[in-house]
């Protein structure tokens, strides 16, 4: 499970919908709340064997709470370093992207980097990662953005999310947006969705289709058409 959205329990029920009872890996893309606030009811329940999570000094009363119960259920701790590291789950591979310097004053930036691997599918997941990490990446570790099949765009779809040049290095054959209905940051931003539009890269967003689940065999992949 890769972040828990901003309320106590949407996440944890979402996955008991699922039937799921139990998780290998949680991963926190950065630390703010709209991210992981339902993880701590997530872990005290599914139990993970793996919290992953940056090594940023971006903390909150709420945060640490997560951590202490991180903590107190023995999970791992598995943090980015200054290389890339590969965490194998069965036949998923995720690969966990070198962090770059921390941003002391813009928490986005110290977004934590996934790939997901499984056969010949990928997904690109990167937090709100903003244009100053996701050109620290292209820089420093082309190869892990290159050539993904899924890509969940960075920071909801906003403007400072998205640019050309990834867009170039990704080529995503479909892109996906979690964003809120109505949300007050305008997000999708128009100039993000007119440069999918530009670039023929298909876009799903949450606003408007709700849930979205894509599947795959590890060769072809489905998902919700809009």
């Amino acid at each position: 499970l890769i972040d828990a959205g901003p309320t106590r329990t949407a996440a944890l029920s979402a996955l008991k919908r699922k039937g799921i009872t139990s998780l290998d890996l949680v991963a926190i893309s950065h630390h703010h709340s709209d991210h992981y606030g339902g993880m701590d009811e997530v872990v005290k329940a599914m139990k993970p064997r793996y919290f992953v999570a940056s090594r940023s000094g971006h903390a909150t009363s709420l945060y640490l709470k997560l951590l202490k119960t991180v903590e107190a259920q023995g999970v791992t701790v598995v943090q980015p370093s200054s290389k890339s590291r590969k965490i194998e789950l069965g036949s998923v591979e995720l690969t966990v992207f070198p962090q770059p310097p921390e941003d002391r004053k813009e928490e986005n930036n110290n977004s934590v980097g996934l790939r997901m691997s499984y056969g010949s599918f990928s997904m690109l997941l990167t937090g709100d990662s903003e244009t100053t990490e996701r050109q620290w990446w292209l820089r420093n570790d082309p190869e892990l953005v290159r050539n993904c099949t899924i890509l969940k765009l960075p920071h909801h779809g906003s403007r400072n999310g998205t640019d050309a040049r990834w867009l170039q290095s990704v080529r995503p054959e479909l892109a996906v947006a979690s964003l809120g209905r109505n949300n007050d940051y305008g997000h999708p931003h128009s100039e993000t969705v007119n440069l999918l539009r530009r670039s023929g890269i298909p876009l799903l967003r949450t606003d408007q289709l709700g849930t979205i689940t894509i599947t795959s065999d590890g060769r072809d992949w489905q998902g919700a058409e809009p």
